[in-house]
């Protein structure tokens, strides 16, 4: 097995072969339309990524079978997210011709099966179709559209203005808990009326979200678990008040507020009385829809942050 003597020639040889450019620790490369990323992601482990549409369902589990029975040649693992990100793992030592090797079989067929398939390159963010501009972070490169650079620039800019406006979890909680109270109104009025409640949990991940942010609450590494514990929170709660209104209209039963409360709060334990399985049933599917509303926001703050965290982003050297 042929090792080569240092850094500079072994990236000579990628760069001979298939066009990679190097920028710090990371090497890019555009084969044949493709964009593909190569860096380090453990001591012993390389990762090389793309980023091409496969939101069609079907062309996606083609696709992954196409790359499964690949792994079988090449001895690599493989990653695959809904609509558009590959990462190939590849365990070989960096500077030798294995490695050259296992790279040229795995480029050649991902761009035989991507041809095959019609699967065309895409914005790593949005997945916007096209062979769109590089850029890279710390140890990561993106392929971002236009579009999505702008979109960056400008949720930097509100986080900056957030700064200086003293922004913290406090308001944030604050704004989560309002925002999610109001969905729990709305619990209790389609309650009323008789329809499925856990439904509201969507509304209620919504409100919370937006609520979040009109208190300038910090957009942290926190923002996601405050929001989704405070939705947990008033989810619970709400079902608490709508068992204290329907013990306050119980008509010959005086119940003072008090009393209400306690059997509210004995909802969720009390088997003799209440059917607690059923309530935290419904408590349950509340949260899942909960998530659902702002699982949108919650991708998109986790891209952010990724993309924005630390040093700032650069365009790739080319």
């Amino acid at each position: 097995m042929t090792k080569y003597s240092d850094n500079t020639e072994f990236f000579n040889v990628l760069n001979e072969r298939y066009g990679f450019k190097m920028d710090s620790d990371i090497a890019y490369a555009e084969i044949n339309g493709y964009g593909y990323s190569l860096n380090k992601t453990s001591k012993k482990t390389y990762s090389l990524s793309t980023s091409v549409d496969f939101s069609d369902k079907k062309i996606k589990r083609e696709l992954a079978k196409k790359i499964s029975r690949l792994t079988f040649k090449a001895k690599f693992q493989f990653t695959m997210t809904d609509t558009n990100k590959i990462e190939i793992h590849i365990r070989a030592p960096f500077f030798t011709d294995k490695f050259l090797k296992q790279l040229d079989i795995i480029l050649n067929k991902l761009n035989e099966f991507f041809i095959q398939l019609n699967i065309q390159p895409s914005c790593w963010k949005c997945n916007r179709v096209g062979l769109h501009p590089i850029y890279h972070k710390s140890n990561s490169c993106f392929v971002l559209c236009n579009e999505c650079v702008n979109d960056l620039k400008n949720y930097q800019t509100e986080f900056e203005n957030d700064l200086k406006v003293n922004s913290n979890y406090l308001t944030g909680f604050v704004g989560a808990f309002l925002g999610a109270s109001l969905g729990g109104v709305l619990w209790v009025i389609i309650s009323i009326l008789g329809y499925y409640t856990y439904l509201v949990g969507y509304v209620m991940g919504y409100l919370s979200y937006n609520g979040y942010l009109r208190f300038k609450g910090n957009r942290g590494k926190y923002m996601m678990w405050i929001i989704f514990s405070t939705i947990v929170f008033v989810i619970i709660l709400t079902s608490v008040a709508e068992t204290m209104y329907y013990v306050l209209i119980i008509p010959d039963y005086p119940f003072t507020l008090v009393d209400s409360i306690k059997i509210g709060l004995s909802s969720l334990y009390n088997t003799e009385y209440f059917q607690v399985g059923l309530i935290w049933t419904n408590i349950a599917f509340a949260t899942f829809f909960a998530l659902l509303g702002c699982s949108r926001y919650i991708k998109d703050f986790k891209q952010k942050n990724k993309l924005l965290d630390g040093n700032p982003l650069m365009v790739f050297n080319q």
